[in-house]
Formats: structure tokens, C-alpha cells, sequence
């Protein structure tokens, strides 16, 4: 396990609202209880490419249509968009004015591409997949793909596919890591010689109690190629609430009480055993965001054009806590304030 710690300027702000948020003390918050999320389409209740419920979502040659919970981002912005429930399932409107949106879900594709990319580049973003599951080894859940761009300006593609003139994709329907030059220009479509992600970030109503946090990961593949073999490669990225990012390195074989697998090979990725023994990473910390992904362990090797890494995550479990309403807020800073002066001796 490698871990890499930074604070970025976009938490400046986060630090902010944490101090604000550890006012509360008077009017806690409290949990909203260990919540399973299951990523499957079924589960989700997403309309798959032939339009049916629960069945494969953009395993064709070209995007699916919008649909409640899941859309199209927009060009240089975001590939695939995907909105869930605290009780499960996509999004709607009405969720989100009451407060029952948990997290959102995006994704980046090709991020061992770095050089000579254009600007508003499509290049990178990741269209979210869907698998319904078909067996004890896969179990079903959500991937990631990549959009076919034009290999000048790095923008999407709408040739026609296979029924629509929706944005053309492509690439391999797992969580990939793979191995490639850096060169946009060079490289240019090529999946599945990437390296992914996902990213999970609780922008609504809640955060992630980080500690409680779990992932299931299913289908999943990596090589035997190395001198000593490490597992299945990741990265975990989290963000601290008031804090930093919090960058590891995990490799199944090695970091086994973080990774556990079961007899069938699905992955469990415990939160609880980062938390406490990783700097940067402390017991109570709640999170802003997350992502996960998959990372090819050939190229130090030189076997570029590689792709031995794959997964799909199949279900996201944890404590989530509500973020205070602004009046919740108002009203212990005032108390706070009134306290105060109330104790203050007189002249």
C-alpha cells in the first residue's frame, strides 16, 4: 500500500464549511443508517440499450438516450452523469427538492493520456456502463467506457451507430487498466489501452461516514505476467471533508485486509482499514467524494497495448449523514454568539 497525500485548493472553501459544520454540536446531525446501494441496472432501475428494464446499458456502439437519473453530460464536461437514491435507484426531480439524493457517479477514461490533448477534449471522459450480471463471478454492476472522438480535436463523435445519431463509444465494458503511450496524438481511439475510473461524489444532502464505507467489486480480471504477481491494481482517491485527497495504492495480493476476495472472486474494498492507519485519513472523517481505479501493472515492464486489469462495482454500502440546513446552522452560530456575550462580565 502506497499512500499519497495533497490538499487542494478547492478545499479551502470545504475547510470552511467544515469549521461551520463542527459548530453544530448543539443540533447534531445524525445518521442515516447503514444504507446498501446495489449498481446493477436492475437495481438501479435504468432502461438498457434495447429498452428494457434492467438489462445492458450502453453496451452498443453509441450512447443511450437520457433517461430519469442517467444523461449525457456535455461536450468537454462530463461523459455519462448517473444520480442515485439514498434508498436506492436513479434520481428524479422530486428526490432531489427532498432531499433523498445520496451521490452522483461519473467517470474518466484514458488517464494515462496526458500529452498534446486539446482543450474541451471529450478524450478523457467516461461513459458509464450497466451489466445486469450473469453469473457468481459477476454479479453485475456498473463500468466505463470511453467516447470514439475525432483524432484531431478530441471531440465525440455521432456517426450513427448502431440505431441512432446518439455520440459513438467504445472501448471495453469493465473498469479498465491498461497500458499506453501518453501522446494524445499518437494514441489517439484506442480503448481498451487505457487506464479508468469512477468517482463518487455525495453533493447533495449527505456526506459518507468514511470509516463505514464498503465496495463490492465483480468481474474481476488481472494478469499473472509480473515476477511476483500483486492482484488486482487500484487507486483510491478520497476526499476529507475540511481536509485533503488522500491518494493509495492497493494491490489485492498484498493489501488483503483492505481487499478482501471471495471464493468466487469478487473484491471487498474496506474503508474501515485505511482509516486510523493512513495519514491524512482519520477515525470520524467524513468524505466529500471518492474514486476508484483500475491501474495496469505492465508498464514498468514495457508491455504497452496491455489490458490486464478489469472490474465492475457492483454495490456502494455505508453511514451517510446529513449536511445541516443553512437555518440549523444560523441558528447554533446565534446560539453560539448569544452564549457568548451572555458570559461576558460586565464593565
Amino acid at each position: 500500500m502506497i499512500t499519497y497525500v495533497g490538499v487542494r485548493a478547492a478545499h479551502l472553501l470545504s475547510f470552511s464549511i467544515a469549521c461551520l459544520l463542527s459548530l453544530t454540536v448543539i443540533l447534531p446531525a445524525e445518521e442515516a443508517g447503514a444504507v446498501t446501494i446495489g449498481l446493477t441496472p436492475a437495481q438501479l432501475g435504468l432502461l438498457g440499450d434495447d429498452g428494457g428494464l434492467g438489462t445492458k446499458v450502453n453496451h452498443g456502439s453509441d450512447i443511450i438516450a437520457d433517461q430519469p437519473g442517467l444523461r449525457e453530460g456535455a461536450v468537454g464536461v462530463a461523459g455519462n452523469i448517473l444520480e442515485v437514491r439514498l434508498d436506492g435507484g436513479v434520481t428524479s426531480a422530486d428526490d432531489a427538492a427532498n432531499g433523498n439524493h445520496l451521490v452522483t457517479i461519473t467517470g474518466r477514461t484514458h488517464t494515462d493520456v496526458t500529452d498534446n490533448l486539446p482543450l474541451g477534449s471529450d478524450y478523457q471522459l467516461g461513459v458509464i456502463t450497466g451489466d445486469p450480471g450473469s453469473s457468481a463471478s459477476n454479479l453485475g454492476g456498473l463500468g466505463m467506457r470511453g467516447f470514439t472522438v475525432d483524432t484531431v480535436t478530441g471531440i465525440r463523435t455521432s456517426t450513427g451507430g448502431s440505431s441512432s445519431l446518439n455520440s459513438d463509444v467504445e472501448g471495453s465494458k469493465e473498469i479498465s487498466g491498461g497500458t499506453s503511450g501518453t501522446d494524445f496524438l499518437v494514441e489517439g481511439n484506442g480503448p481498451p489501452h487505457v487506464d479508468e475510473l469512477a468517482t463518487f461524489d455525495f453533493d447533495g444532502e449527505f456526506f459518507a461516514d468514511g470509516e463505514s464505507l464498503e465496495l463490492v467489486l465483480t468481474k474481476v480480471k488481472f494478469d499473472n505476467k509480473d515476477s511476483v504477481e500483486l492482484g488486482l491494481r487500484i487507486m483510491l482517491s478520497a476526499s476529507v471533508l475540511g481536509g485533503g485527497t488522500v491518494d493509495t495504492l492497493l494491490e489485492s495480493l498484498v493489501d488483503t485486509s483492505i481487499l478482501t476476495t471471495d471464493a468466487d472472486g469478487n473484491i471487498t474494498v474496506h474503508f474501515d482499514a485505511l482509516f486510523g492507519a493512513t495519514a491524512g485519513l482519520n477515525a470520524g472523517d467524513n468524505l466529500e467524494s471518492f474514486s476508484i481505479s483500475a491501474l495496469d501493472d505492465d508498464v514498468e515492464l514495457g508491455n504497452l497495448k496491455e489490458t490486464a486489469e478489469h472490474f465492475l462495482i457492483n454495490s456502494l454500502s455505508g453511514n451517510f449523514v446529513p449536511i445541516p440546513e443553512p437555518s440549523t446552522l444560523l441558528l447554533t452560530l446565534l446560539g453560539l454568539t448569544g452564549l457568548t456575550l451572555w458570559g461576558k462580565p460586565r464593565a
